[in-house]
């Protein structure tokens, strides 16, 4: 029955609404999507006891949406940001366009960490979420392998609203 809750939660955040989605490239948009993904996915056992660490790759001035999810929960963990490198212990990595040379993020060595941006091309890069603007809505695909190679899974559920999975 959680799974289908939580299939019916997130279509509903990715439905297109004109009125509400009218400035859907909005980073409080994106990262609405990017944290209902986090809430459903599986991370390896905890590393350590305590807030889940939600990094955010960006240069410029971060947006309020941003600094929102500090304290929002995934679970029963308390999300905790961190805005600045390095990025080694992150539970989840959110690499934002502003970011420049985001390669070396992903290929950088670190614990099991979900990554998710929208970047065009990051899927292709390894990332394992793209959120896609599509019809006034943002959408994702997902990179099954880069998943696995970190041991984090999404539910059935979840894969079925993305738009593509790419294994």
């Amino acid at each position: 029955m959680r799974g289908l809750a939580a299939a019916a939660w997130l279509a509903g955040l990715l439905l297109a609404n004109p009125a509400a989605l009218a400035q859907a490239e909005d980073t409080g948009v994106k990262l609405r999507v990017a944290m209902a993904i986090a809430r459903f996915a599986e991370l390896p056992e905890p590393r350590r006891r305590g807030p889940l660490l939600w990094c955010v790759a960006a240069h410029g001035k971060l947006s309020q949406a941003v600094l929102q999810l500090q304290g929002q929960k995934v679970g029963s963990l308390d999300v905790q940001l961190q805005l600045v490198p390095p990025f080694q212990a992150c539970d989840v990595l959110y690499v934002d366009a502003s970011y420049g040379d985001w390669r070396p993020l992903l290929a950088e060595p670190r614990a099991p960490a979900l990554t998710v941006s929208d970047i065009p091309g990051f899927l292709a890069a390894g990332g394992m979420v793209e959120l896609v603007l599509e019809s006034d809505a943002v959408r994702f695909d997902v990179n099954l392998r880069a998943l696995r190679a970190q041991a984090i899974r999404l539910p059935p559920q979840v894969l079925s609203l993305a738009r593509q999975v790419r294994n």
